[in-house]
């Protein structure tokens, strides 16, 4: 799933994968799962177990809410450590007569506080001139732009 694929037609195949999760942890029974995905993913529509539409949300209600005790959550991964602002759902699920071991909540991040431009890339050599490179750090580069983005 992906905010950047709106105007694809038809992403409803793509968006039922999680249909298939669904269904594995149901079969092996897994203690713990996660789900992370964008922002709207909860109400994201997908084909369901019983081949029809519905949200992702009465997916995971209808069929892993009986066994597994969920928490879900919209976090900005930049106030987790991340260097870039990335906006995610997730979903933390515990199977019932494993909550006495953890609690969804117990498993997500704690707050940061986001770092600053100068925190992140403030130690980065200063780079001049178009196309130059760091030597020590290949991947520091100043993008050559063409002439027409420039003006």
């Amino acid at each position: 799933m992906s905010v950047a694929n709106q105007k694809k037609k038809n992403e409803l195949p793509r968006n039922s994968l999680v249909i298939k999760a669904i269904e594995l942890i149901k079969q092996i029974k897994s203690k713990i799962f996660i789900f992370e995905n964008v922002r709207s993913f909860l109400q994201t529509t997908c084909i369901g177990i019983d081949g029809k539409k519905n949200t992702i949300s009465n997916e995971i209600k209808q069929h892993l809410g009986s066994q597994y005790f969920y928490l879900a959550k919209t976090l900005n991964f930049k106030n987790y450590g991340s260097n870039s602002s990335r906006t995610r759902t997730i979903i933390i699920g515990v199977r019932n007569d494993c909550i006495n071991l953890c609690a969804p909540f117990e498993l997500f991040p704690n707050f940061l506080k986001a770092k600053t431009l100068r925190q992140t890339i403030g130690r980065f050599k200063k780079l001049r001139m178009m196309d130059e490179f760091d030597i020590e750090n290949p991947l520091h580069h100043f993008k050559k732009y063409s002439i027409k983005m420039r003006t």
